[in-house]
C-alpha cells in the first residue's frame, strides 16, 4: 500500500488543541500514514513526549497576550494580529512543502495552514462565536467572516457528535452557513486507556490547574485557601513546570503525563477544572463527575459551562463565586452521559480518506 503524508498542525493556545490532536495521530498510524507534526511552544513539547519516534518541525504559532481584567477585549483587540501571522505561517508552510510535499493536511484552529496541492482538513469545535452581552450585536457577523477563512480547506472536522446529546452546543450546532462540517465524534487522548481494569477512588477531589496567567494563579491561590481546613482528600494537579515546594494539605503534583491524569480522575471522586472543551472531551470519555470554573472573560468557556450545567451533565460556577463547599454539595446532582464510542466515526474517516487522495 502507498505510503501517504500528512501534517497534523494543532494550535499552541494552552494544551487542548494538542491533546486532541492525540487520538487522531493514533488512528492515522494504525492506517499507515507518514506522518509529521507541525507546532511550537507548549504543544510541541507535549507532543514529542507522546510520539517521539514522529517527525516535528516547528511551525511558529500567533503568541496572544491575556491580561487580568478585560480578557476578552485583550483578545479581540489581537485579531489583527492573528489574521497576520495566519498568511505568515501559510508562506512558512508553503516553503517547507516544497521540500517534503503532503497528501494531507490536518489544521486544528490553524487558518494559514493549508496547501493547493494537499486535501486539507479543518478541526474545530466553535464555528460560532458567543460575545460579551454588550457586543453582542456583532455575532451575526462572524459566520460569514469565518466562512471565508475556511474557504481553502475541503472538510471540516467538529469533535462533537451531531444532534444530541452534544458537548459543544451553539457553537457548533443549528449552523445554516456551514455545509462542510462533519461531525466526527468526541476526541480525546483518554480513549486510549479505556480498556484498563476499575480503578479505586483514592481521592474525593482532583484539582486540575490550567489556562493563562494570571488566572491560573489567581484560582490556584484560591483553591489552596480553601481546602485548609477541608475534610476531604485531595489531589491538585498544577499544570506548570516550576520545581517549588508547595505547602497545602493535599497530594500535589507539577505536570503529569496523559496515562497518570487519566489514573488521577479515575481514582476521584469529583474533579474540579476549566471549562476548556478539550478538557469537557477528556471528562465525558473518562466518566468523571466534574465541577467547571470557566477561566473569567473567556465567553466561549463561560458558554459551555452554563450549557452543560443547564444540561444537568456538569456543575458549574463562576470563579469569583467560587466555593468548594458549597460546589461539592450541588455536584452530586449532575450526572454526565455515558460515553458512546459508536458515534465515533474518526477512524472509518481516516481509512476512507485514502480514496480523496
Amino acid at each position: 500500500m502507498e505510503l501517504k503524508k500528512v501534517i497534523v498542525a494543532p494550535l499552541n493556545w494552552g494544551l487542548g488543541h494538542a491533546t486532541r490532536v492525540i487520538p487522531i495521530i493514533d488512528s492515522l498510524q494504525k492506517n499507515n500514514y507518514s506522518i509529521i507534526i507541525a507546532a511550537d511552544g507548549n504543544a510541541l513539547r507535549f507532543l514529542k513526549q507522546e510520539f517521539p519516534h514522529l517527525q516535528f518541525i516547528q511551525l511558529p504559532d500567533v503568541n496572544i497576550n491575556y491580561s487580568k481584567n478585560y480578557v476578552f477585549l485583550k483578545i479581540f483587540i489581537q485579531i489583527p494580529k492573528i489574521f497576520i501571522h495566519s498568511f505568515i505561517e501559510h508562506f512558512k508552510l508553503k516553503s517547507f512543502l516544497k521540500k517534503q510535499p503532503v497528501d494531507l493536511i490536518i489544521s486544528d484552529n490553524r487558518y494559514g495552514v493549508w496547501s493547493k496541492k494537499a486535501y486539507n482538513i479543518f478541526i474545530s469545535h466553535q464555528y460560532k462565536i458567543k460575545l460579551p452581552k454588550n457586543l453582542s450585536f456583532l455575532s451575526f457577523i462572524y459566520p460569514y467572516v469565518i466562512k471565508r477563512c475556511l474557504k481553502p480547506y475541503d472538510v471540516c472536522w467538529v469533535p462533537d457528535m451531531a444532534g444530541s446529546p452534544n458537548l459543544s452546543g451553539d457553537l457548533s450546532h443549528n449552523i445554516p452557513l456551514f455545509s462542510s462540517l462533519k461531525y466526527i465524534g468526541v476526541l480525546s487522548r483518554f480513549k486510549r486507556y479505556l480498556y484498563k481494569p476499575t480503578i479505586e477512588k483514592k481521592y474525593d477531589l482532583l484539582v486540575i490547574l490550567s489556562g493563562p496567567e494570571p488566572q491560573r494563579t489567581i484560582f490556584e491561590q484560591m483553591i489552596f485557601s480553601q481546602i485548609k481546613e477541608t475534610k476531604y482528600k485531595v489531589a491538585i494537579v498544577r499544570g506548570i513546570e516550576q520545581k517549588e515546594t508547595v505547602n497545602a494539605s493535599a497530594d500535589v503534583f507539577d505536570v503529569v503525563h496523559s496515562e497518570s491524569l487519566f489514573y488521577l480522575i479515575k481514582q476521584s471522586k469529583w474533579v474540579v477544572c476549566r471549562a476548556g472543551y478539550s478538557s469537557i472531551m477528556d471528562l465525558y470519555v473518562s466518566g468523571a463527575k466534574a465541577i467547571l470554573v470557566p477561566t473569567p472573560g473567556q465567553t466561549e468557556q463561560e458558554y459551555l459551562a452554563d450549557y452543560l450545567k443547564q444540561k444537568k451533565y456538569f456543575y458549574s460556577v463562576a470563579q469569583q463565586n467560587f466555593c468548594l463547599e458549597a460546589a461539592l454539595h450541588e455536584v452530586k446532582d449532575f450526572i454526565p452521559p455515558d460515553y458512546a464510542d459508536e458515534k465515533n466515526c474518526l477512524d472509518k474517516l481516516i481509512s476512507s480518506l485514502r480514496l480523496k487522495l
